[in-house]
């Protein structure tokens, strides 16, 4: 595709890309052609959007406080996941407090997964919230438009697409303020705004409905281990916790990395690396006894020889390893790995979110070089009890104590081959496994239902939006 150097000039960017002179036709293509019409974003802005702040690892609190970390990955489609928080040291809480979110409040992702957005409403959640310096934060004149209308139109197949057409970045995409601020806004008045959001929320209202019937992975996880294994729950593991730094140095020699952090290397010396703790007497087990690395074959950027279904992080559900997305490629723009014969997948980047998935070897799949992929030790170990327990409650909690790291937490292959397990025989394991599959073994289909009521939702929207009418239900 030519794309004459006339037309650089009416882009804020100046940037040439095929990709983005495509998508920024296509999308002036759309709001030409609509029977609504629309004005830019920065037109309803009632002050300067802002960025949250950044802050490190060290700046995390190891019990609850008034302060939590708002990260890119707690920020979801019109709401937030605080199942996981991170909490911040009160001292730093206050330092960040001039930072924090108020009510009215519109967050968005910059970064990574750009564009997910959420409104804060305060009362609708416990804590200060600090949002991380990757996410963007406006304020709309109230008089012009709904907040939650924007959120709801933010989150729209149109509005996506405006972000994949504006964000760049070679590994990581971004998205900057002058951007946000030309995506056009219909311009519709407040009644008209309030009778969409009405018929919007009666798809949200079936979506929840669904939701509610979803059980959750962690507590089904806790509950079998506990009643099989006569695990110790995850609260009375806590207790045990002794936060403290000691001024023996010898056991530093037996952590490759000669960390001495004192999360670290609290975590080593009240619980010696044992991720559960049982009340039988069940062998004690390395996880690097259980599995090993799988050597990759790597895929350089660029056009592949064939078709391969493609696998990142965000196409991996946190938490339960379910993959979202299947899509198929030919060309790749940054380094990824063939799964092939590897039985196991963790992110070694930010541990405690559960990105762990089971390969399916009948599959062409290739992913992130993020993805660490393991052999799994078949004689001693279940494939499927292994990955409950990377995505355990007690798991992902622990990780934090023994990631690394500042802006992209990780937890390296040795940390993670260092840490032990209480072993229940094989057959134990295979019965576990058979209990969670089938108290968990309706989460997809309960999914597929929500996915579907999403896209009806994201119909009705984009119909409404490109006729400037839709019959109301």
């Amino acid at each position: 595709m030519t794309v004459p150097l006339s037309e650089l000039s009416q882009d804020f960017s100046l940037r040439s890309d095929p990709n983005f002179i495509k998508g920024v036709r296509e999308l002036d293509n759309f709001t030409s052609s609509s029977k609504i019409s629309f004005i830019k974003l920065a037109g309803v802005l009632s002050e300067k959007p802002r960025n949250g702040k950044n802050t490190g690892q060290s700046s995390y609190s190891m019990s609850p406080t008034d302060f939590v970390y708002l990260s890119v990955n707690d920020v979801k489609e019109g709401y937030i996941d605080l199942s996981d928080p991170i909490f911040l040291n009160d001292s730093v809480g206050y330092e960040l407090e001039e930072y924090k979110l108020t009510d009215g409040d519109i967050v968005i992702t910059r970064s990574g997964t750009v564009g997910v957005t959420y409104l804060y409403q305060e009362g609708n959640n416990k804590g200060i919230l600090i949002p991380s310096g990757y996410l963007i934060i406006i304020r709309v004149d109230e008089s012009k438009i709904d907040p939650q209308f924007l959120v709801e139109y933010f989150n729209s197949p149109l509005i996506k697409y405006f972000f994949e057409t504006y964000s760049c970045g070679k590994n990581t995409r971004n998205i900057s303020q002058e951007n946000l601020k030309k995506i056009p806004i219909p311009n519709f008045s407040l009644d008209r705004q309030t009778e969409i959001l009405e018929e919007l929320q009666k798809f949200e209202n079936k979506a929840e409905a669904t939701k509610q019937s979803i059980p959750n992975t962690q507590d089904v996880i806790e509950k079998t281990f506990c009643d099989l294994f006569d695990y110790i729950s995850f609260e009375e593991y806590t207790k045990r916790w002794k936060p403290h730094f000691s001024q023996e140095f010898a056991s530093f020699r037996n952590h490759r990395y000669l960390r001495a952090g004192p999360r670290y290397h609290s975590f080593w010396s009240c619980y010696n690396g044992l991720i559960f703790i049982s009340k039988r007497k069940l062998a004690i087990s390395r996880i690097g006894n259980l599995i090993r690395i799988y050597k990759p074959k790597i895929f350089k950027k660029g056009y592949l020889t064939d078709k391969y279904i493609l696998i990142d992080k965000e196409d991996v559900e946190p938490r339960t390893g379910i993959i979202l997305n299947e899509e198929y490629v030919e060309k790749i723009g940054s380094d990824k790995i063939l799964f092939g014969n590897c039985d196991l997948l963790i992110s070694k980047i930010d541990p405690f979110l559960g990105h762990v998935i089971i390969n399916d070897k009948t599959k062409p799949y290739i992913g992130t070089t993020e993805f660490v992929p393991y052999i799994v030790n078949r004689d001693r170990a279940n494939l499927f009890f292994m990955q409950y327990i990377f995505v355990s409650k007690d798991f992902l909690e622990i990780s934090k104590n023994i990631m690394a790291g500042k802006r992209q937490p990780r937890i390296t292959p040795y940390e993670l081959a260092n840490l032990k397990i209480p072993l229940p025989k094989l057959e134990q394991q295979e019965n576990a496994v058979e209990i969670i599959r089938a108290q968990i073994g309706t989460v997809e289909g309960s999914k597929k239902k929500l996915e579907q009521i999403r896209r009806e939702k994201s119909s009705w929207f984009m119909e409404y939006l490109a006729k400037g009418e839709k019959q109301l239900n």
